[in-house]
């Protein structure tokens, strides 16, 4: 696994996967031929999707067809803080936040 550098401190991140979508990632990068210095999801020339574009192309329409309200759901960052509250809630403390 290559852990890109992130910008707010340079830190790699490592998270860890369900088996069942370890299966589903190892089958999309073989059916997608994607190398080891390859992005796992990227734009059609292999550049990183912007946040924009994920927003309104990937992201809304995913809580839109779950039937979710979107009246608050524009701030991109609590996608992210969710998950490490949550953790954080049941006492882990190894959340980085």
């Amino acid at each position: 696994m290559i852990h890109k550098p992130y910008p707010k401190n340079n830190e790699p991140r490592t998270m860890g996967l369900d088996p069942d979508l370890l299966d589903q990632l190892t089958g999309w990068i073989a059916e997608h031929e994607i190398g080891p210095n390859d992005l796992l999801f990227s734009t059609r020339d292999g550049t990183p999707i912007s946040r924009n574009t994920f927003r309104t192309r990937v992201w809304k329409p995913a809580v839109a067809a779950a039937g979710v309200d979107q009246t608050n759901l524009d701030a991109f960052a609590r996608m992210r803080r969710r998950p490490a509250s949550a953790t954080e809630d049941r006492g882990d403390q190894s959340s980085g936040r």
